[in-house]
């Protein structure tokens, strides 16, 4: 790979060749300049000032790296520091675009009163890795932001990759993240700064599935997640640690997406697992539960609610529960429920039932899929009662009903492999209902 070079005492006059004699001067020279599969060495002791909208757009892998021993050649020792500067004009926006990789720089955009974001892979058909970077919104304007992805409105479709990154913010007031397109964040410092924002991501403006893994949102005791747009985004957060009294998501469209949690938390737990959308919600707790053991060894249930959007013809579905079952022959699994409160009615087969998937043809892998809702033409009845009673979940009592969700007949698994249940709730603002979250039966 052929090298180039920037450092404070070059010019952009030279050809980029090596890092004393022939060094460029600016980031912008490198980005414009560096051809595909180049490796761009610049200095992390050089503060690159910009007074107004800079596009740096990388050709196809492209790396740009900060490193401290500018003169050998080629450098050896990595260290971050190189820095694009905004902040000391008002109104300055960054956008960063094309398909190569940053290591180890900051990012501050305009700074004052006036607005000034920054744009991360912010061109049609964008593949880009930021490692060890940071951005800095450097001005209190709401209308400031981080930008995941092109220009709102467009139908571009790019991939953001931030590794270890931190993001630090101007103000709580207005500023945000707008998601673009897809982002998979792995260990980064989502709100470093003493300022942190109210809504983390909001104005979504296409469809975006992203990706947090190891990232701390924990100063962050607004809300996550807000689609008040509509288009179809997936978030998932694995991992990350939380505020404890953070608004996971909201939702104002039926097909605004949905949000998934796997072991996210504020403190040392690690049973935690959450899913959110529009219709309402599931999520993993200690204060009811049966048999199921998110370890092995301690109990875990699922609370699953509604909103007031479910319906019978559009219900909440939770996640899939997995079990794998290496026998062939008729069978009949269910899922222990539990209704809390003072003595409540049987929940009936309109309001809530059960899916459940199978390997039920011969010679091909081809699931098979029954429930236990009420057919459309037939009156509703009661679901079924369960053997458990209140010694056989922990926070029960005596005045809950307890019941159990399965096929109206068994079913017969005609090769190995996973039998599979959800829940479905298509009555409205229920939030009393809880699931064993472990498939009985097989």
């Amino acid at each position: 790979m052929t090298s180039r070079y920037v450092a404070a005492g070059g010019s952009d006059a030279n050809g980029g060749t090596n890092g004393t004699s022939d060094a460029w001067l600016t980031i912008k020279k490198a980005t414009d300049t560096a051809a595909a599969g180049e490796i761009v060495y610049v200095s992390s002791t050089l503060a690159d000032v910009i007074s107004a909208d800079t596009t740096y757009t990388l050709a196809a892998n492209v790396l740009m790296v900060s490193v401290s021993d500018i003169t050998t050649t080629p450098p050896v020792t990595y260290a971050a520091g190189a820095t694009v500067d905004g902040s000391g004009t008002s109104a300055v926006d960054i956008n960063l675009s094309g398909n190569g990789a940053w290591r180890g720089f900051t990012f501050k955009s305009g700074g004052s009163t006036g607005s000034g974001g920054i744009a991360l892979a912010g061109a049609d058909a964008n593949y880009m890795v930021f490692d060890s970077c940071t951005f800095t919104i450097s001005n209190s304007n709401s209308g400031s932001r981080f930008t995941i992805g092109p220009a709102p409105g467009s139908a571009a479709t790019t991939i953001c990759v931030t590794k270890g990154c931190t993001f630090n913010w101007g103000t709580s007031n207005g500023q945000t993240v707008t998601l673009q397109s897809h982002w998979w964040d792995y260990g980064s410092n989502l709100h470093a700064s003493g300022t942190v924002p109210t809504i983390w991501i909001t104005g979504v403006a296409s469809t975006a599935d992203s990706v947090f893994e190891g990232s701390n949102l924990s100063a962050l005791s607004g809300t996550l997640f807000s689609n008040s747009t509509g288009p179809t985004t997936t978030l998932k957060f694995i991992s990350c640690r939380l505020h404890a009294s953070v608004t996971p998501a909201t939702f104002s469209a039926a097909a605004a997406g949905d949000v998934y949690f796997y072991d996210c938390a504020s403190g040392d737990d690690h049973y935690k697992f959450a899913h959110y959308n529009f219709f309402g919600s599931t999520v993993a707790t200690t204060a009811y539960y049966a048999s199921a053991k998110f370890d092995g060894t301690n109990g875990v249930g699922w609370l699953v609610s509604s909103t007031a959007n479910a319906t019978f013809v559009r219900p909440y579905v939770s996640p899939w529960i997995d079990v794998y079952n290496a026998a062939t022959g008729a069978v009949t699994p269910y899922l222990d429920v539990i209704r809390n409160g003072a003595s409540p009615a049987a929940y009936k087969d309109d309001e809530v039932w059960s899916e459940w998937s199978y390997p039920g043809n011969t010679g091909y892998p081809l699931a098979s899929f029954v429930n236990d809702r009420r057919e459309v033409v037939s009156a509703n009845a009661d679901q079924g009662a369960s053997s458990l009673a209140t010694g056989d979940w922990t926070g029960s009592d005596a005045n809950d009903w307890f019941g159990k969700l399965s096929p109206t007949g068994a079913i017969t698994p005609a090769e190995i492999g996973y039998v599979r249940a959800r829940v479905c709730i298509g009555k409205a603002s229920v939030t009393d209902f809880y699931v064993d979250p472990k498939i009985k039966g097989l």
